[in-house]
């Protein structure tokens, strides 16, 4: 049945057959392309979303850290003066009540 097939695509196949129709009682060998395809196509998914959900996780790391720096940022001298001098450069006078 193999025909060049290696036991892990087999089971990827088979375990790709009871997820999706586990009312069957019977894996027949002439649709193991059918699920072996199956497979694949679930195996990239998976690796897809592994991927999104990395990419998405080191997004939010990067945001969590930005939101540490700022504070900090705004509390340094050298910061608070470049802030008053870019605003003293603004076209508009800011009133302090």
């Amino acid at each position: 049945m193999t025909g060049g097939a290696n036991e892990d695509d087999i089971l990827k196949a088979f375990r790709a057959f009871i997820e999706t129709a586990p009312e069957r009682v019977t894996f027949f060998p002439q649709h193991f392309l059918k699920w072996r395809k199956v497979a694949r196509t679930r195996g990239l998914r998976e690796q897809r979303e592994h991927q999104d959900r990395e990419e998405r996780q080191a997004l939010e790391r990067d945001r969590a850290k930005e939101r540490e720096r700022l504070p900090r940022e705004r509390e340094d001298p050298y910061w608070q003066e470049q802030i008053e001098t870019a605003v003293a450069q603004l076209p508009w006078r800011r009133v302090r009540a």
